[in-house]
């Protein structure tokens, strides 16, 4: 059996999904604070379209 090996790149990914599914928090902080749906939807979709350009 091989045994796998964990590059600086695996982590990136892992430190990377953990700030995506951390940032709903501060998104569902910044909501109860006053953005309005419309808003939330917004930032939400630029911020997707971000990341896929950015890929």
């Amino acid at each position: 059996m091989r045994a796998i090996r964990i590059t600086s790149a695996d982590w990136l990914m892992v430190g990377l999904l953990g700030l995506t599914c951390g940032s709903t928090y501060k998104v569902m902080e910044l909501t109860i604070e006053g953005i309005t749906p419309f808003w939330l939807a917004a930032i939400r979709i630029d911020g997707a379209a971000a990341l896929m350009c950015a890929i």
